[in-house]
């Protein structure tokens, strides 16, 4: 809610709405409620999980996250490689990016340390978890290589 709050107040005077040609309902939420969904539903007709309304919501937003940064890529994309962008969103971006590169070092060690943590133990969420980060971690990665080549 506080980005949204940023991006529409704080910083409505660098949003170009001329190049914000994504439509953001049809590339982010459905897909992300539609993936979301089948997840949840694989899960629960195999056995692995129970249905629940919150577990179901819970991955429905793992997969929004994951897509989140598809909207900032677009962007872009469509325009001169960061030389609209303001400096401190493209800097907000790379903390994103090491932040979620960090989180991937700490599930490596977690793997290779704690024996009670596997990503195909009982509980599902550390794969689904794993899959999503490191989709994110691929999308941070083509950010930083667009904006500094």
């Amino acid at each position: 809610v506080m980005m949204i709050y940023g991006m529409r107040f704080q910083l409505a005077d660098s949003y170009d709405q001329a190049r914000d040609t994504l439509p953001h309902g049809i590339s982010l939420l459905v897909p992300s409620l539609v993936v979301g969904f089948w997840t949840h539903a694989y899960l629960w007709a195999s056995g692995i999980t129970g249905f629940s309304l919150i577990e179901l919501w819970w991955t429905m937003s793992l997969w929004m996250e994951t897509g989140a940064l598809l909207p900032q890529l677009y962007l872009l994309a469509n325009s001169n490689h960061g030389q609209t962008l303001r400096r401190s969103v493209v800097q907000a971006l790379l903390a994103l990016g090491l932040y979620r590169l960090l989180y991937v070092l700490n599930w490596i060690h977690r793997i290779t340390s704690e024996t009670s943590i596997t990503p195909y133990n009982h509980n599902h969420q550390h794969a689904i978890v794993y899959l999503c980060g490191s989709v994110q971690l691929v999308w941070y990665l083509d950010f930083a290589i667009a904006v500094y080549t």
